[in-house]
């Protein structure tokens, strides 16, 4: 569905001119969240029982990375083939009516993106909202990087995949902010879910956010030296 709508936009296809579309929504959205970033160099945090717990061997070296190079992936993005997206495109915003077909809703973010920036949300917010766990995360980046490129080839778009994949990783600097946010709440007495949408237990939350953040690490990494290889 979604390769088959933006396909059109990466082959000539002008994007509607309208004026509410948004324009650089991922470097806004990345760094317009309030984050204490001094965090990610504190070791006594990083040495709280929940973390040292909970938390995967080399996110600390991962997230470090992520912030350290996010201008770079900002303009690893911002230079890649622009097309037409939703931008808040993540499980709750989609629908299968009973006779199979499936409908997006919440547009309020829709605007210009690069091609796979909206599967580089869909992804990781599977896990961070607790839809699955975050170790299948490698699985639903396979499956919907590959739904996501027949959709692009069922409407004529013949470029490399490889863009799609730089699209789909660079956007991980999108939750660059999410690891400060994150050591913040470690040591606080209630814990909710993302978003604040009630309880949950706080070896679980951190062990599944963390290891996210590990995996959208993983793809900034990967971005860096994909942008490379390709001269961007």
């Amino acid at each position: 569905m979604l390769g088959r709508a933006q396909a059109p936009f990466l082959s000539g296809r002008a994007v509607p001119s309208f004026p509410w579309l948004s324009e650089g929504f991922l470097r806004q959205y990345s760094s317009e969240k309030p984050a204490e970033w001094e965090l990610l160099d504190d070791n006594e945090t990083w040495q709280h029982p929940v973390v040292r717990e909970t938390f995967p061997l080399g996110l600390r070296e991962g997230v470090v990375l992520v912030h350290a190079n996010r201008e770079r992936l900002y303009r690893i993005s911002e230079s890649l083939p622009r097309t037409l997206c939703h931008l808040d495109f993540w499980p709750k915003s989609l629908f299968r009516l009973p006779d199979g077909q499936v409908i997006l809703i919440d547009w309020g973010f829709a605007g210009l993106g690069s091609i796979g920036e909206d599967i580089g949300n869909l992804v990781p917010d599977t896990s961070f909202d607790h839809f699955i766990a975050a170790e299948h995360l490698p699985h639903v980046e396979q499956v919907v990087f590959d739904g996501y490129l027949r959709g692009l080839r069922s409407t004529g778009w013949d470029e490399d995949p490889r863009l799609v994949q730089l699209g789909m990783w660079s956007s991980s600097v999108k939750y660059d902010w999410l690891a400060p946010f994150t050591l913040a709440q470690v040591g606080q007495d209630r814990q909710y879910r993302y978003g604040g949408d009630g309880e949950v237990d706080a070896i679980f939350k951190f062990r599944e956010r963390s290891r996210a953040l590990a995996f959208t690490a993983g793809w900034a990494r990967q971005a860096l030296e994909l942008a490379e290889q390709l001269g961007l």
